[in-house]
């Protein structure tokens, strides 16, 4: 998407009530037409435009139909209902996620090829990704996973990037997307199978700025290693993704093998109506024929949408982009994802975007509730009826005014037809249908300015039929075949996410009914691949040797008049043998003297949860006590970081508590505000929500509640009558308003200290900010931003920023605060003894220890009278694990950690 401009009245405000969520589709009764003849007399005295439909072509194959869906939006429980209309209403079978770009804001280390994980899962773990991982688990929640594409937006961290991605530093990136790949799989456990890793890189500030064709490849091929040494081996890559829908960079890309075999799909955006057939053409000719194109972005241009000046709820806009879907298609792509499910906020053009099949009711108001357009309707002549896994069929004839394109699926047996009335006039249709099951009536569904899928039926006589199609309209014709009606299947057994452990048996049993003629043959098929048939009951089979994987196994029943019915799947799920132990919080910061309940699970090396009971034997490290059942009671020391450890099989599980005292709670809360400078400490007012560690309320700053005077300094904090030692403050920001701009800091977010509780000095350079702070933009709002240094002695600390510091339409005349904290040193806890665990895989034998003993080297030697021990290069980081996989052999082989 391309950056826009937005304008505000700074003293507006919208105080609009969220309104209820009006996600009705309009439902036209359905009404069957026995027996029912068109005479030539009776119908419109138009000019008869004829199609031929011919079930015997074969175009592409469709994937599905998706939209893009902005993680930032994903707050509470707001946006699960767009969710729920988008795939129930709507039909939309696939999600382009996105998330803001540029989130390694200072390198990990000056290594790509070492990662740290430390500092990646501190980033993973903020308020900012919890929207992204609450987003993409209630997209797995919903049934979806091999059609969720994760997508990036926005420039590259300035360290990485100055405008261009500067050169070097393709495997920084490559490593920087494949810590939160790994940090989603094996932290959050959320399932995800496609990744577009970069939005439109032809563009400036629209994702990480590419120079070239080869550059680009050089970064995809960096981000394949990596994934692969990781052991991602299921995620598939779709791009280039450039802005428009050219064949540029994709040949650097299919001359790369690295690259190709990880590229499910080859991904271009298109906000033209037509696309040409050019990059259909490369890909059909090139070695990569069996990849298909999606168009990842399409719509027609909107500039008020852009701008974040509003949506627009016309007809003839709904039409037109329903035409320009049809071009994609035409196109030969095989999946369009429309710009954009929902309306939304979005960080790298710091404004709203307004193009959303559901339009948000206001932005002031919180939560957000929404309202579909009129394009949520148009776009539903595909999504809702044409299910993957159709084929395209060309029809012949028509015209330029009256265009159709045409579906039909095997397995299901269902015909769609799906056309657009560009003129004025209202149309004749005549349908003929050729190489295609005998049906006997077609659902008529048509959508104009004043109706949306208006339904009637169409009687069918000799494989033809003639219907009215209104002017400037879209329609839609959907029949099944009467053959697939008469036979009902179903899987009895097992149920629908039943759970194995690998190499399975499982039981797999169907009910099948006819009415008419008797059952011949029912048949077992996991996907496309069957299993087994069987001519009599019971209709029962076991299938042996399952391995770890995921499965969507259906059944077919056929009968004796050759009819037949398919199930729905049933998705089953066989866990690989055990490889880690997870504990469940695996970071916690707990105040002395409270409890805290850890649980754990065996997980394979996908993260699925290995089925079965298991008692763990867990154990302390540091201080505090654990019971058996996993409940930790953190006691009165200060010593820190405590190990929790689970222990099964051979495995240890670990988890990471911090015992933390707030001292802001001991003393006096206060905020400052139209400070003329950043060393004055008056005006302030006494503010003991600043200190309450409940971080509910939202406090302005501005005076009274109010705009602040232009280039005032602004802070909160806390000050006490003695001096406390410090070493780390939070500052948990407030509310921001999206309407008014107002309740983030505009420039100079910083921390001070105060010797006396009255005289203010800026923190030493030595203390640093995470994370970066976000002016004037609604990503600073409800965030906690941690300043660490040195140990300070101090009788006061504040959080201090200016405001209104200049005329830019989001400039904020206030800032709120909700909360300041302030902690001391934390007493570290001696290092535990080294103790490495072993447990055996089919992979071979792992040896692990605790990865907080970063002070030690794992070395080994074949024999016990050698002396000359070899360091271990080969390990990995899992979690709170370091390991490494030892292939058995003949030889002995001994292990050791030595400490450095």
């Amino acid at each position: 998407m391309q950056n826009g401009v937005s304008t505000r009245d700074p003293g507006s405000q919208n105080t609009a009530l969220a309104r209820h969520f009006r996600t009705v589709l309009n439902r036209a009764a359905f009404y069957v037409l026995i027996a029912a003849i068109l005479a030539a007399a009776r119908l419109p005295s138009f000019a008869l435009v004829t199609v031929t439909i011919d079930g015997a072509q074969t175009n592409q194959v469709i994937d599905g139909f998706g939209v893009n869906a902005n993680y930032w939006s994903f707050q509470g429980n707001s946006l699960k209902p767009v969710i729920d209309t988008l795939i129930d209403g709507a039909g939309i079978t696939h999600f382009r996620v996105v998330m803001n770009n540029g989130w390694e804001t200072s390198n990990d280390n000056p290594d790509p090829a070492s990662m740290n994980t430390s500092y990646y899962n501190a980033i993973y773990s903020s308020t900012e990704f919890q929207k992204l991982w609450g987003l993409l688990r209630y997209l797995n929640q919903r049934g979806l996973t091999n059609s969720v594409m994760l997508n990036f937006q926005g420039r590259a961290p300035s360290w990485m990037a100055s405008d261009y991605l500067n050169a070097g530093m393709e495997d920084e990136w490559g490593e920087m997307v494949t810590s939160l790949v790994l940090f989603a799989r094996t932290n959050q456990h959320v399932a995800f199978d496609l990744l577009a890793p970069n939005n439109e890189p032809d563009l400036y500030a629209e994702g990480m700025w590419i120079r070239n064709g080869n550059q680009y490849a050089a970064t995809l091929h960096s981000l394949a290693l990596d994934l692969g040494a990781y052991g991602i081996s299921d995620l598939a890559l779709v791009g280039p993704d450039l802005s428009q829908a050219v064949t540029n960079w994709m040949p650097e890309m299919m001359a790369d093998p690295a690259i190709m075999a990880r590229v499910g799909h080859f991904g271009t955006h298109n906000y033209s109506q037509n696309g040409g057939t050019s990059i259909g053409n490369l890909i059909k000719a090139s070695a990569y024929s069996d990849r298909s194109l999606w168009v990842t972005e399409y719509a027609p241009w909107c500039s008020s949408c852009e701008n974040g000046v509003g949506g627009t709820n016309s007809w003839s806009y709904a039409l037109t982009e329903a035409d320009y879907l049809l071009g994609q298609i035409k196109m030969g792509a095989s999946a369009a994802f429309v710009w954009e499910g929902y309306d939304s906020y979005y960080p790298h053009h710091s404004s709203w975007s307004f193009w959303g099949l559901l339009a948000v009711d206001s932005t002031g108001s919180t939560p957000y509730t929404y309202t579909p357009r009129r394009t949520f309707y148009a776009l539903s002549h595909y999504s809702k009826f044409v299910r993957p896994g159709a084929r395209c069929l060309s029809p012949t004839e028509g015209t330029s005014d009256l265009e159709s394109q045409a579906f039909y699926h095997d397995i299901l047996g269902h015909l769609v037809v799906v056309g657009i009335n560009r003129s004025a006039t209202v149309q004749s249709l005549k349908v003929n249908l050729q190489n295609l099951p005998a049906f006997y009536s077609l659902h008529l569904y048509n959508s104009t300015s004043a109706t949306n899928l208006e339904h009637t039926t169409v009687s069918v006589l000799s494989n033809s039929c003639t219907v009215s199609i209104p002017a400037n309209s879209i329609y839609t014709l959907v029949a099944t075949n009467p053959a697939v009606l008469q036979v009902t299947a179903q899987i009895s057994a097992p149920a629908d996410n039943s759970t194995y452990v690998a190499p399975a048996q499982i039981t797999l049993a169907a009910e099948v009914a006819t009415t008419g003629g008797t059952i011949t043959n029912v048949s077992f098929y996991n996907g496309p691949d069957k299993l087994a048939t069987l001519t009599d009951i019971p209709y029962s089979i076991i299938w042996s040797n399952v391995p770890q994987g995921t499965y969507a196994v259906t059944v077919r029943a056929t009968n004796s008049l050759g009819n037949y019915g398919v199930s729905s799947p049933v998705h089953l799920m066989v866990a690989g043998e055990p490889d880690h132990i997870d504990v469940t919080p695996d970071t916690v910061e707990l105040v002395p003297g409270v409890t805290q309940q850890f649980t754990a699970a065996i997980e394979d090396d996908s993260g699925q949860r290995v089925p079965g009971a298991t008692q763990f034997d867990w154990s302390v490290n540091g201080g505090g006590s654990i019971d058996t059942n996993g409940l930790f009671a953190a006691g009165q020391d200060l010593i820190s970081p405590i190990r929790v450890n689970a222990k099964a099989y051979g495995m240890t599980g670990r988890a990471t508590v911090t015992i933390i005292t707030n001292l802001a709670g001991a003393g006096t809360g206060y905020v400052w505000s139209s400070l003329a400078s950043s060393a004055n400490n008056t005006p302030r007012i006494l503010s003991p929500a600043i200190n309450d560690q409940d971080e509910q309320a939202s406090i302005p700053l501005g005076p009274n509640g109010g705009n602040d005077v232009a280039n005032a300094w602004e802070a909160a904090g806390v000050t006490w009558p003695t001096t406390q030692a410090v070493a780390k403050v939070v500052f948990a920001s407030g509310e921001y308003n999206s309407s008014t701009h107002d309740g983030a800091f505009s420039a100079a977010f910083h921390l001070q200290f105060s010797l006396d509780g009255t005289t203010w000095n800026d923190a030493s350079t030595n203390w640093t900010l995470t994370p970066a702070y976000s002016y004037n933009s609604v990503e600073a709002s409800l965030v906690k931003y941690i300043f660490t240094g040195p140990p300070s002695l101090s009788r006061g600390v504040r959080c201090i920023g200016r405001v209104r510091t200049g005329t830019a339409i989001n400039d904020s005349y206030y800032a709120t605060a909700a909360e300041v904290a302030a902690y001391p040193p934390l007493l570290a806890a001696p290092q535990p003894p080294p103790i490495l665990d072993v447990f055996t895989k089919s992979s071979g034998v792992v040896v692990s220890w605790d990865s907080a003993l970063t002070n030690y080297l794992l070395e080994t030697i074949s024999s016990p009278s050698s002396q000359s021990w070899s360091s271990v290069t080969n390990t990995t980081v899992l979690g709170n694990e370091q390991r490494t996989t030892v292939i058995p052999t003949q030889d002995i082989q001994l292990f050791r950690l030595r400490g450095e």
